[in-house]
């Protein structure tokens, strides 16, 4: 804990550390201005704000008060996620189901619904599988197909 104090009272007394952070935050301030409003943080209920790469927490914006983390980068798995299905995750705590996602060791892709974790964290949702007998009634229905197409050659 002391040290902590200790490290604070060097970082505002210093002259070229001061100004260095005086300048971060003022550059933490045009983006949050620039930026627009998806929705409130799970985290610490302050507004989250649409940047280029992310839709970031405003506390988080900021280097004197950035005591926050909530951070999602608009591209996850190689699919880049629309700013709507952000906003939806906020309010609702999960998006609709979105395709294109990509496995890095499957190399396959996936559809999944995106949800909000206790503590701001982010996790997959993934599609029930059809059920063994929606799946013979369907392979039943094929094979019917190929039986009348074959009735009518």
């Amino acid at each position: 804990m002391r040290s902590k104090s200790r490290a604070s009272q060097v970082w505002k007394n210093h002259p070229s550390i001061a100004s260095v952070h005086g300048h971060l935050d003022m550059a933490y301030r045009a983006i949050r201005d620039d930026a627009l409003y998806v929705g409130s943080c799970p985290i610490c209920d302050t507004e989250v704000l649409d940047t280029k790469d992310a839709v970031v927490c405003a506390s988080h914006l900021s280097v004197s008060d950035g005591e926050c983390r909530f951070r999602i980068s608009k591209t996850l798995l190689g699919e880049e996620i629309p700013i709507e299905e952000f906003k939806k995750l906020l309010d609702e705590g999960k998006t609709s189901l979105l395709e294109g996602f990509h496995s890095p060791n499957r190399l396959t892709s996936f559809s999944a619904t995106l949800i909000l974790k206790e503590g701001g964290g982010l996790g997959f949702e993934f599609p029930k599988p059809a059920k063994k007998e929606e799946k013979m009634n369907a392979l039943h229905l094929d094979k019917k197909w190929e039986e009348w197409k074959m009735n009518f050659q």
